[in-house]
């Protein structure tokens, strides 16, 4: 088994975090390079607003996301030897990162899952599960341990 490149898709959560520990594992076992992938999922405007101030709101989002990232990278970059990047997109999370790990030839995507069950599962769905089914690549999907 090869694995040059590893996509992580992070949301700046707990469960996210526990996934990029497990990436960064594996990244230096297999010397692959890792990804971190902020997806936003920007919807349309709901009330009518001038098309400038909406990019400009978008704009600020995606960079501010970016910041963070960059951030987060920081910190776990300075006790290994894996070589990072970090991308942030907008669109729908699960085609987003599928899209990403696809153009990007990625040989992993290692995400967390928030383990949502009963009517969260039914109205938010779950990414991870969306992301399995249509991944390029092989999907390991972490959970927290259990407290």
């Amino acid at each position: 088994m090869s694995i040059q490149k590893i996509l992580v898709p992070y949301d700046f959560s707990q469960h996210s975090e526990h996934a990029l520990d497990w990436a960064i594992e594996l990244a230096e076992r297999y010397q692959a390079s890792l990804e971190l992938l902020h997806v936003i999922h920007i919807l349309p405007p709901v009330v009518d607003i001038a098309g400038d101030v909406y990019e400009q709101a978008e704009q600020a989002q995606l960079a501010a996301a970016q910041k963070h990232l960059e951030t987060v990278l920081g910190t776990k970059a300075e006790n290994s030897s894996v070589r990072f990047d970090s991308n942030v997109r907008r669109g729908v999370p699960f085609q987003a990162i599928c899209d990403e790990a696809a153009t990007r030839k990625a040989g992993l995507i290692v995400m967390g899952s928030h383990g949502r069950t009963g009517l969260s599962h039914v109205f938010i769905g779950s990414v991870a599960e969306r992301v399995i089914r249509h991944a390029p690549c092989p999907v390991l999907v972490t959970k927290l341990p259990a407290a």
